[in-house]
């Protein structure tokens, strides 16, 4: 009896390991280039657009904090390449598309401040300043105070 046990156990952190190796093989191209763009780097709009974040449904499946933010970020310097470029069509749909991915996100960590912070962002450019766009910030403000 005790030896099903230990290989139960054994079975868990196998499965355990081999998921975490498939998140990081997922997650770390999107960390790097996340972090590179968080940190002022500037690259030109053929790079914006040939970066791919990362699929919605391989980001929520583990919800994994650092996908879900990497992707956002992603998705948010591509929303500001297509408002630059002024394609009005497509900044509406790339707007609803980033508010559906961050709101995806916002069902894994509803207490991560900075992803209700950029909901509001984009809540605010779909539909200006409203009353739900302050819930927005008040939440971003209490969940995460001193975050950057």
């Amino acid at each position: 009896m005790r030896k099903f046990g230990t290989l139960g156990l054994a079975l868990v952190l196998l499965a355990w390991s081999l998921a975490t190796i498939a998140i990081d093989s997922i997650s770390k191209p999107n960390l790097e280039i996340a972090r590179r763009l968080e940190a002022g780097s500037k690259p030109d709009e053929s790079y914006i657009y040939r970066v791919q974040a990362p699929d919605p449904r391989q980001a929520m499946v583990f919800c994994p904090r650092e996908l879900v933010r990497s992707a956002v970020t992603i998705k948010l310097v591509k929303l500001q390449a297509i408002a630059r470029a002024g394609a009005e069509p497509k900044l509406m749909e790339a707007l609803a598309e980033v508010d559906a991915f961050v709101r995806k996100g916002l069902s894994c960590f509803p207490s991560d401040g900075n992803l209700w912070l950029r909901l509001a962002v984009v809540q605010l450019a779909l539909n200006g300043p409203t009353v739900s766009v302050e819930k927005m910030l008040e939440l971003s403000a209490r969940a995460a105070p001193s975050e950057a």
